[in-house]
């Protein structure tokens, strides 16, 4: 059970930062602003291609979609 506020993450890249995709997992943003796929496999970005982590604190009445098994 969620308490009432909670922060959540979003890992985007800095033509993708108003996605609706987040996270209460700040690791997992960080995982997809600092990462892409080159060949099949991830891999680590160079420094001026990495993204943002963004934070925000909601209500729990604010998310419209939940979907926990997707990671």
């Amino acid at each position: 059970m969620l308490p009432d506020t909670f922060t959540i993450y979003r890992g985007a890249k800095n033509w993708n930062t108003s996605g609706m995709s987040w996270t209460l997992d700040v690791n997992q943003a960080v995982y997809f602003a600092t990462t892409t796929v080159k060949d099949g496999a991830p891999c680590s970005l160079p420094s001026e291609l990495m993204g943002v982590v963004m934070e925000k604190t909601i209500h729990k009445s604010g998310p419209l979609y939940s979907d926990s098994r997707r990671i």
